[in-house]
């Protein structure tokens, strides 16, 4: 039986290859490899038993599983969706196909972001300072918007707030941050 305790639906991954490790069993001889086909659509039941019959021949890779827990690589992942199944053999050749289909995104495309705040910003020490921008992202989405504001040796971040449902972001710098700080 392969198993993995790591994998949740849907998973984003930054490249290819993707690294996997999990666990494996086998009561008999003990575990050999596992093969990997990768499919740009979910595969069909048709596609599966396919799969599992032409394992050794029609593969995209294979990863060494002689001991448990194992690791290794799955290469070949293309930008965006990507479906994964996988055959364990044992070491006298037994196969068996992990049922599930494992579906892991690729995004290597980093975001758009802009200011749609212009021109210079005051704060007179007791009002904070707002800054507010646009965001996009097709792949993965936006995780994070930090604004640094630097004035002559002082530096201060501040992490801002995403709405990606509209694609903005606000970020606050805290009138204490930029109190005491000459023109």
């Amino acid at each position: 039986a392969v198993s993995g305790g790591a994998y949740s639906a849907g998973l984003w991954g930054a490249s290819s290859p993707l690294s996997v490790s999990g666990t494996i069993t086998d009561s008999g001889s003990g575990t050999s490899r596992i093969y990997y086909q990768k499919y740009t659509s979910s595969p069909t039941d048709e596609q599966k038993n396919e799969f599992a019959a032409s394992y050794k021949t029609s593969n995209n890779g294979i990863i060494d599983a002689e001991s448990s827990p194992y690791s290794g690589s799955v290469t070949g992942l293309s930008e965006g969706k990507n479906y994964l199944l996988f055959v364990a053999e044992d070491k006298v050749g037994n196969p068996t196909l992990d049922t599930a289909v494992y579906q892991v995104q690729i995004d290597t495309q980093s975001p758009v972001l802009a200011s749609t705040s212009s021109g210079t910003k005051f704060s007179n020490g007791n009002s904070d300072v707002i800054v507010t921008g646009t965001c996009s992202d097709s792949g993965s989405g936006i995780k994070e918007v930090t604004v640094s504001v630097t004035i002559g040796s002082l530096k201060k971040t501040s992490s801002a707030t995403v709405d990606s449902e509209n694609g903005t972001w606000t970020a606050t710098i805290p009138a204490a941050d930029l109190s005491g700080i000459e023109d």
